[in-house]
């Protein structure tokens, strides 16, 4: 599953003005690799792809999709040929008290 979708980065707690609205496709990591994985990668892990160019998007940075789902990235950015980004992220699970 791939969703393509805009989104807006917070670093620090500070939104980034220049990374307003980026468009980002975010794929599914396939439950056999994160199986593998031995528990290094968490269970709600996704990959991020840039679609156009390579944002300044860092580890530890908050994205905020135009649905309100929020995500963190968790991997170092790759960057590919100079033309995108891949990058894991992990979904924001919010509980309710």
């Amino acid at each position: 599953m791939a969703i393509e979708t805009l989104v807006n980065v917070t670093r620090a707690g500070t939104p980034v003005a220049s990374l307003a609205n980026t468009p980002v496709r975010i794929v599914e990591i396939s439950p056999i690799v994160i199986a593998n994985s031995g528990g290094a990668i968490p269970a709600n892990s996704l990959n991020l792809f840039s679609r156009v160019g390579v944002p300044d998007i860092r580890l530890k940075d908050q994205l905020t999709a135009t649905d309100g789902t929020k995500y963190r990235v968790s991997g170092v950015p790759i960057v590919h040929d100079s033309s995108y980004l891949k990058v894991q992220i992990v979904k924001y699970v919010e509980t309710t008290p």
